[in-house]
């Protein structure tokens, strides 16, 4: 089965289905494989985290734990995505996809995917999107740009069959028409999101109605523990050697047992150079970690098959060619209710 043209490959088995009765790979943070650092971002952000991205070094760091994805939107439509996670913001009248920091202006993904849907005409896509208070003007963007425009259609209430006799590929939907797994305080930890991702299929899943857009997240949100763990370690194992020569400097100068270990700086210390012993592969960034979460929380749908009927998307940061064929193949193992 070609990923670039899966939906049509298995028109036969698809086309009766409502769009959102399709299970779909999507893509979390769509657009945020390629963010400029030199663009300031909104000035709702926390004032320190636009301090730091101005300096060299942790500019990159914050890169790294900002960017979802490591391919084009072209490149992941070729892959088998097809529904993608917008974030819209305005910057300098100029409409962007962000993840905290920028990327590319809106039209250059526009122009993406005209170019992929004119080699691959009969597949679909839906974009969910979610902007903040500078996004609110983004369709007038998106309506000057003429082909892109023509491809779209305003509703997921209609089979795939119907959607291609209307020519159409690309579905909007925005974020109060969608239900999610995802919850800011249970998705920090790979542990409370599993129990979570478990809870929310087998109890909440089946009684949502059947026009609902349901997405499962696999994307785990780091917590500040590995942003404080990260910062520390980041391309410089210098800074444990350093913390090492203090903490026994320190020692060494106080024979006094009690007093070595009651001091507060002697005790951060320690804590320092555990995390930076223990967490030093998190310092490359989500790319380091999140194709191991996405994969444990795979296998909490693997676990509970009957359920993944319910479900039309399932969000994913780096997603592996592997997870990918395994969410398409999903649509051919039961009926879909």
């Amino acid at each position: 089965m070609s990923l670039a043209s899966w939906q049509w490959d298995n028109f036969a088995d698809l086309k009766d289905k409502q769009l959102n009765r399709i299970i779909l790979s999507e893509s979390h943070n769509s657009g945020s494989y390629n963010l400029d650092m030199n663009i300031n971002i909104p000035n709702y952000h926390s004032c320190i985290i636009r301090f730091v991205q101005k300096l060299m070094f942790f500019s990159s760091f914050l890169a790294n734990w900002s960017i979802c994805q490591d391919q084009t939107i072209y490149n992941q439509l070729k892959m088998g995505i097809r529904s993608f996670d917008w974030r819209v913001t305005k910057i300098n009248d100029t409409y962007r996809l962000h993840h905290t920091f920028v990327g590319n202006d809106l039209n250059s993904y526009l122009n993406e995917y005209v170019r992929f849907f004119k080699e691959h005409p009969n597949e679909f896509v839906v974009i969910r999107v979610q902007k903040d208070l500078y996004g609110s003007g983004y369709w007038k963007d998106i309506s000057k740009h003429k082909e892109f425009r023509k491809l779209v259609y305003n509703t997921y209430k209609i089979t795939y069959d119907e959607l291609r006799k209307k020519n159409k590929n690309i579905i909007f939907v925005n974020r109060n028409d969608f239900k999610k797994s995802y919850i800011e305080k249970d998705y920090i930890n790979i542990d409370t999101a599993l129990k979570r991702a478990e809870s929310w299929l087998l109890n909440e899943v089946p009684h949502f109605d059947k026009d609902d857009y349901i997405t499962y997240n696999t994307n785990i949100t780091p917590s500040p523990y590995d942003f404080f763990s990260s910062i520390l370690s980041y391309s410089n194992p210098l800074y444990l050697i350093i913390c090492l020569y203090i903490l026994i400097n320190r020692c060494y100068k106080k024979k006094n047992i009690i007093k070595i270990i009651s001091n507060p700086v002697n005790i951060l210390l320690v804590i320092m150079i555990g995390i930076l012993v223990l967490n030093y592969k998190f310092s490359y960034g989500l790319d380091s970690r999140e194709p191991n979460n996405q994969n444990r929380m795979i296998d909490v749908l693997k676990k509970n098959k009957n359920y993944i009927q319910y479900i039309t998307s399932v969000s994913m940061d780096f997603p592996t060619d592997k997870n990918i064929r395994w969410v398409i193949n999903q649509n051919f193992q039961q009926d879909k209710y």
